[in-house]
């Protein structure tokens, strides 16, 4: 009997070790790979079962067509959702007004250039082990 009870014990405290180390967040590389030149700004939401669990919003230096996102999660089944401007802004563009002389009248005011629209992206992600996945952003996704 006692033989039968330490088994018993043994194997519930290999099912909740294995379940807490399940449960234990995971190194996580994501690429978003845009296959050119990346947008300057992206946004990235990270939601398990609708609720975020991640926010970010990431910069890029333009020098190859990929932004890495280093993350830590759980493993499960998580929705990524991408959002970003077009190409951004203009380089030099700040989109503010010099400053006017005393005597100078003003000029009409002229609008700022109109940025590319926004483009936004959902993906599936399965986390099962420490690794990295790339998300593929395809040209009807781009602008």
């Amino acid at each position: 009997m006692r033989q039968i009870a330490r088994l018993v014990l043994l194997g519930g405290a290999v099912a909740l070790g294995l379940y807490l180390f399940r449960a234990s967040p995971r190194d996580v590389t994501l690429v978003y790979d845009f296959g050119r030149a990346p947008p300057r700004a992206l946004e990235v939401e990270i939601a398990k079962d609708g609720r975020t669990v991640r926010q970010a919003e990431l910069r890029s230096s333009g020098d190859s067509g990929q932004v890495v996102h280093r993350v830590r999660l759980a493993d499960g089944e998580y929705t990524v959702r991408l959002s970003w401007d077009g190409s951004g802004a203009e380089p030099g563009v700040s989109g503010a007004e010099p400053p006017m002389s005393k005597t100078a009248k003003p000029a009409a005011r002229i609008a700022p250039k109109a940025q590319p629209p926004g483009r936004s992206l959902e993906r599936r992600v399965t986390v099962e082990e420490s690794g990295t996945v790339v998300l593929t952003v395809d040209a009807r996704d781009q602008p």
